[in-house]
């Protein structure tokens, strides 16, 4: 009896979407994943942003500095939110606290407002950025394949999403804190593809949670773009400004 009793409190009322990522506030047995409070604070990236790689802009123009300044390989990209304290705690939760069912609703949403992208019906395949196994095995799951499961369901386009064909074949370091000039030389051959007749002439549509300098996007995008895909583009939940 207590077994079941207790079964029960966790189904009706500590779903997997059961506490609010940002303030903590419990959610009882709701479809929400956000308090309305916190729903409304999200930096939603609707105004003005970078036509190459998604990031918001702070100033006139169709590109951001970083893709001003460097020859990214990108044919387009989106970002769902700023990337701030709000936004912070939310990735924070669907990387560490075991919230993959965020990532998935998430990724729902980025596909919502994507819609709108000028190059999304040329999507042939959804590619998240891997972790290597290593991390895999101590986190349990990718957040960013999660996020492209998501974009799969919000998309509603008859599109894969192929979770192997991209590996991460060096167990680099943790990024945070590190500059451009760091993550690039942290990241070198990082990266390879596991078959490459999958994507030859393929339009890729490569998913990351975080866009901070671009340096992970952009090896990933390389590797793609030398073993024969025609074109990658990029969607992210958050980008740095």
């Amino acid at each position: 009896m207590k077994a079941f009793f207790e079964t029960f409190i966790q189904h009706w009322f500590f779903t997997p979407n059961s506490q609010c990522p940002i303030c903590g506030r419990i959610l009882l047995h709701t479809n929400a994943y956000f308090c309305p409070e916190c729903q409304k604070t999200l930096p939603f990236n609707r105004a003005h942003y970078c036509l190459k790689c998604g990031r918001p802009l702070i100033e006139a123009g169709n590109y951001c500095q970083n893709c001003g300044m460097y020859a990214y390989p990108f044919s387009g990209g989106f970002s769902l939110m700023h990337f701030d304290e709000q936004s912070k705690k939310v990735i924070y939760a669907i990387k560490f606290k075991g919230r993959p069912q965020l990532a998935i609703f998430l990724g729902q949403m980025m596909a919502k407002e994507m819609q709108s992208c000028a190059w999304i019906d040329h999507i042939d395949c959804i590619v998240p950025v891997p972790i290597h196994k290593k991390r895999l095995a101590e986190r349990g799951y990718n957040q960013s394949a999660y996020l492209s499961e998501g974009l799969k369901i919000g998309l509603k386009k008859n599109v894969i999403v192929n979770k192997h064909l991209l590996i991460r074949i060096l167990d680099t370091p943790h990024q945070i804190g590190m500059n451009r000039e760091e993550r690039c030389k942290n990241l070198q051959n990082a990266f390879a593809v596991e078959d490459q007749a999958k994507i030859v002439n393929k339009h890729i549509l490569l998913v990351d949670d975080v866009n901070t300098t671009g340096s992970t996007l952009n090896h990933c995008a390389q590797t793609l773009l030398d073993e024969g895909a025609a074109g990658i583009f990029i969607a992210t939940c958050c980008a740095v400004e």
